[in-house]
């Protein structure tokens, strides 16, 4: 990670309070393990069910972090203000919240195309086929499909840099409430939705309506909800399906040696496929993974190599 952000950007982004320091100081890092501390860098430390953060902001401090952001109610920035006078610290009310917001001022830094895949069943596969086809042919930065979402997506999007063509980040539905976090950190200008239960269906409209009339909702024609969502916003809408939609599949077949034959329609060029289905896997995540390839502008014969392979 190399960031560029001076401490007023991060008082900003975050809302907190400049408690001590030299505020002219450049952040070109941030990190949450005190043992990977790097010089330079800004150290955040978070509340864990087991261990809090600020139980190591010194150790932090001490390996070359020239700034830590401190909670309001963790009793320890009183003695941090004592002990380094030089150290940048910056107080806020929730250190997780303010990682998000860092991570979303960096964001708006560049201009990819940001697109979150969500759904209820198939979300980490289509994320993984589609960076698999549209890697390529496009510098990506994806998410790790494990571990606390938020604190890895933030730490993952301050990586993002001018290289970077498209950012595919796969979040499964989880907890209530989150995935509008996730979504309010990075902004999407792109949404795609596998599929829909009774209680995701809110979260999932919430997701979308907040959606500009130049992003891109990529629904699912094979889900009953579909429909529902396509009212609920104002993007531009691309649809994928089994049966019907700007990219689907025809004459399905499955042949004797396990694999799948079928011929992919993309709006209305059409290539024929035969692939074996990754484990786990059904035809419509691979619909679904060709229909972001499709929004990149990846050409229908890459998509087919990207598939076959």
């Amino acid at each position: 990670m190399h960031i560029r952000i001076i401490p007023n950007e991060i008082i900003k982004a975050t809302g907190g309070r400049f408690a001590g320091g030299i505020g002219l100081t450049m952040i070109e890092s941030v990190c949450i393990d005190s043992r990977k501390t790097t010089s330079n860098c800004l150290f955040v430390p978070l509340k864990g069910t087991r261990r809090d953060g600020h139980r190591f902001i010194e150790d932090a401090l001490s390996k070359g972090a020239v700034a830590t952001l401190v909670g309001s109610d963790s009793g320890v920035l009183a003695g941090l203000q004592k002990k380094y006078k030089r150290k940048i610290l910056i107080e806020v009310d929730d250190t997780l919240t303010a990682l998000g917001n860092l991570a979303s001022l960096w964001r708006y830094k560049f201009t990819p195309e940001l697109l979150i895949v969500t759904g209820s069943s198939g979300v980490s596969e289509t994320g993984r086929i589609a960076d698999s086809i549209i890697g390529e042919h496009r510098r990506v930065l994806t998410n790790p499909l494990s571990g606390n979402r938020l604190q890895e997506l933030p730490l993952t999007l301050m990586k993002l840099n001018a290289e970077h063509e498209a950012v595919l980040f796969a979040l499964e539905m989880d907890q209530p409430g989150e995935l509008k976090r996730l979504a309010d950190i990075c902004e999407p200008t792109a949404v795609l939705i596998t599929g829909t239960q009774k209680q995701d269906r809110k979260e999932q409209a919430e997701l979308l309506r907040n959606l500009h009339k130049n992003n891109t909702a990529i629904l699912n024609s094979d889900n009953p909800q579909s429909a529902g969502l396509k009212k609920v916003t104002k993007a531009r809408v691309l649809t994928f399906g089994l049966k019907k939609g700007d990219i689907c599949a025809e004459n399905v077949r499955r042949q004797k040696d396990g694999r799948t034959t079928f011929t992919l329609k993309v709006r209305k060029k059409t290539v024929d496929i035969t692939m074996t289905l990754p484990e786990d896997c059904t035809l419509q995540t691979v619909l679904g993974s060709a229909a972001i390839a499709c929004l990149l502008d990846i050409d229908i014969a890459d998509i087919k190599r990207g598939l076959e392979s």
